[in-house]
């Protein structure tokens, strides 16, 4: 008797359920069809049987369920449109949860439902596991589903990016990554810390036009009290077309698994056309405050340091803390502005809504007649509000037209 054809396989058993596994981890439901049509009574063809059972177990083990017994494909698929046309969420929060890997099986019932009504769901969910137990694919599945979430995280980590060289094409774009020290050396062990990096550039449909990634060794008493009493800074880049873009930027300890994501928009302007645009306020800080790392990508460029005013290299803040009451100097530069361009500025909630009143006290306007770069040197208060973080909005506008350009970037206002 042969044992794998009288009760089958036992390898393709085992690998089955691992694809099962799989399945309801990646809380993946599969809905499946049967093609065979219906059949009669005493067809018991074993191909036909086998091949109904495969995707009935398919189906029923990630929490689906099996279309059979349809002539019309068409009917088939339409039934199960509209079986799964519409779904409800039920959340639970569970207590104590050991951090196991294990499954844990779900049970739903429907009360005072109307007659006829099947409930589908699905089978259970697996416990998380400590992340130093994630093999490197789960790691990176891990990474893609954090970096196109919400921002925030256990790790707070800001961005920043800003296009120059618009007249070459892709744009010069320099990223600013800054992360907080005290939260990436939680959990670190033997003197050292490693971050992990992923950025990437996301023009508005969604299209991914340059990204870079990077691992960071960092030995924690090399690298002095920068890094404990500010954090982290990594300068790189990106090299896209003209567009509207986002940046999203993840950040993980490698250790302990604990992230945080970022996210900043940015513009770029098609140089050939000569379409005037307002580049992020930039707001100089006192250098040295920071563990500053240069990325290899800009280790490998020919682009020069792109942060300067009058000639005069300075580090810009990715998030910078504006306070009630007190001026703080800031660098507002453009392409294609003219001479007696108006600029002014206002703070939104994250949700768009105005918050307070900004007041600019702007300098000369200084033209690189190379670049065609104008910058204005100004100051920048903020009136009596609540503490928090804002977007702070600049708008230039041009007279004659009465044209419009505007940028942003994130801020925090403390008392």
């Amino acid at each position: 008797v042969d044992s794998n054809l009288r009760f089958g396989d036992t390898s393709a058993q085992n690998e089955f359920g691992r694809v099962l596994q799989g399945l309801v981890r990646a809380d993946c439901v599969i809905q499946a069809v049967d093609i065979g049509g219906l059949r009669a009574g005493a067809d018991v063809r074993r191909p036909g049987r086998e091949g109904k059972q495969g995707l009935f177990m398919l189906a029923d083990g990630s929490g689906g369920e099996l279309f059979e017994n349809y002539n019309n494909l068409t009917a088939a698929m339409s039934k199960m449109l509209e079986r799964t046309s519409v779904t409800y969420v039920l959340a639970f929060q569970a207590e104590d949860l050991k951090l196991d890997g294990e499954f844990h099986k779900l049970k739903v019932k429907l009360e005072g439902g109307p007659k006829g009504a099947r409930l589908v769901h699905r089978p259970g969910y697996f416990a998380p596991r400590p992340y130093v137990e994630l093999s490197p694919a789960e790691r990176k599945l891990s990474a893609a589903s954090q970096l196109y979430g919400e921002p925030g995280g256990e790790l707070e980590v800001a961005t920043l990016a800003v296009s120059f060289e618009v007249a070459s094409q892709p744009a010069y774009v320099p990223s600013l990554i800054e992360v907080d020290g005290a939260d990436l050396l939680k959990g670190s062990e033997n003197g050292q810390v490693t971050a992990e990096i992923f950025a990437y550039a996301i023009a508005a449909n969604g299209e991914v036009r340059d990204y870079y990634n990077q691992i960071l060794g960092i030995d924690i008493d090399k690298a002095g009290p920068a890094l404990r009493q500010k954090g982290l800074k990594l300068w790189s880049q990106f090299e896209v077309p003209p567009g509207e873009y986002m940046a999203r930027v993840l950040v993980r300890n490698s250790v302990t698994g604990t992230s945080g994501v970022a996210v900043a928009p940015f513009r770029v302007t098609d140089g050939s056309l000569a379409e005037p645009t307002l580049l992020a306020p930039l707001f100089p800080e006192p250098a040295g405050q920071w563990l500053n790392v240069r990325g290899q990508r800009v280790e490998e460029s020919q682009h020069d340091y792109p942060f300067t005013v009058q000639g005069q290299a300075f580090e810009p803040s990715v998030k910078p803390v504006l306070a009630v009451g007190q001026s703080a100097a800031v660098l507002l530069s453009g392409y294609g502005l003219g001479d007696q361009v108006e600029i002014r500025g206002e703070l939104l909630t994250p949700a768009g809504e105005p918050a307070g009143r900004v007041f600019l006290n702007l300098g000369e306007r200084r033209l690189d007649s190379d670049s065609g770069l104008a910058q204005w040197a100004a100051t920048l208060s903020v009136g009596d509000m609540d503490p928090g973080d804002y977007v702070l909005l600049v708008t230039a506008t041009e007279p004659e037209s009465s044209e419009t350009y505007s940028s942003s970037l994130t801020v925090s206002v403390m008392k």
